[in-house]
């Protein structure tokens, strides 16, 4: 499980363990990114933790001997790789390349599911998005995204590493950190409301998106994870129902029971790299791995609130 020590990758480590398997978490805790211990709720063993960095650390001969390895390394900002887009080369594309060398010399490689994002997409031609719609991504972190999943393929082309790409979209969930929006403007926004501090929306808060409780996110993981018929396939992973902003941040202050939601001017660092209504088609998957998301917004967002509500200081997650 590399990256398991984040939001996404903590919850499937979380999900594995209670199944029984054997979870080794790799993270490199890197500040900003997400990572921490604190996520893991003390589930996973301290021998089954391993603290690297990818990027910059080899990777240990024992680590690929396993069957799956589910890989959601990375950093998610999209505004900080434009202000410092090699710091986001490092995280979501050389870490990515260390792993396809490390498993190009494996005999019998594992099977590889990556987290990739909607994002490779960038402002949507037609809705909802398929997986054959354009590549056009609108900041540093989607091109290393798109570079990532164009490795994967090279490398199963020209050595045999088998991978199965996932492009997630707008998950949230518990575990999401919820006081820096480079995390997730869902998780903030929550956040903002257990804070008591005002819930801004730019432009209105008009654009569509699909948003994905964590839960299902962790369900299309595995459900790729046992279905090697799929390598070498991108599937888009999503809610089949849009909701806007306005709507997610409304019914967050019903389930909260407090707090502002105000409207803004978008900023122009924001405008320019926003990517206005946008939802998934899910139809690949459901078609092909057996998934699609089950849990609605309702459900969703009182879990949500309910687990940052259980955790001290959850208001301010992680702690």
């Amino acid at each position: 499980m590399l990256g398991g020590a984040g939001f996404i990758g903590s919850n499937l480590a979380l999900r594995l363990s209670s199944l029984g398997a054997t979870v080794t978490v790799v993270d490199g805790l890197i500040e900003g990114c997400g990572g921490n211990l604190a996520n893991l709720d003390h589930a996973i063993p301290r021998e089954r933790f391993l603290h690297l960095d990818l990027a910059r650390q080899p990777v240990p001969d024992g680590l690929l001997s396993v069957t799956v390895v589910f890989d959601l390394m990375g950093d998610p900002a999209h505004g900080r790789s434009l202000v410092n887009p090699r710091r986001d080369l490092e995280c979501n594309l050389l870490s990515q390349i260390a792993l396809f060398e490390a498993l190009r010399k494996i005999r019998r490689p594992p099977l590889v599911v990556l987290a990739s994002t909607r994002q490779v997409y960038g402002r949507a031609q037609s809705l909802p998005v398929s997986e054959d719609h354009p590549l056009a991504p609108p900041d540093p972190n989607g091109i290393h995204k798109v570079a990532a999943e164009q490795y994967a393929s090279v490398y199963g082309h020209v050595y045999g590493v088998r991978a199965i790409l996932l492009r997630l979209t707008n998950v949230y969930g518990p575990r999401q950190g919820n006081a820096d929006p480079a995390h997730g403007v869902a998780g903030f926004l929550i956040g903002r409301l257990m804070r008591g501090e005002p819930v801004l929306l730019y432009g209105g808060g008009t654009f569509r998106r699909d948003w994905l409780y964590v839960d299902d996110a962790v369900e299309a993981l595995l459900a790729a994870g046992t279905r090697e018929s799929a390598n070498g396939r991108v599937f888009n992973i999503g809610h089949d129902r849009p909701v806007s902003l306005r709507e997610f941040a409304l019914k967050a202050r019903e389930l909260v029971g407090a707090g502002e939601v105000r409207d803004v001017p978008f900023p122009p660092e924001q405008r320019v790299i926003d990517v206005g209504d946008y939802w998934t088609d899910p139809r690949r998957a459901a078609e092909q791995l057996g998934w699609r998301a089950s849990t609605s917004l309702f459900e969703g967002l009182r879990a949500t609130i309910e687990f940052y509500r259980s955790r001290p200081g959850g208001e301010r997650w992680p702690p």
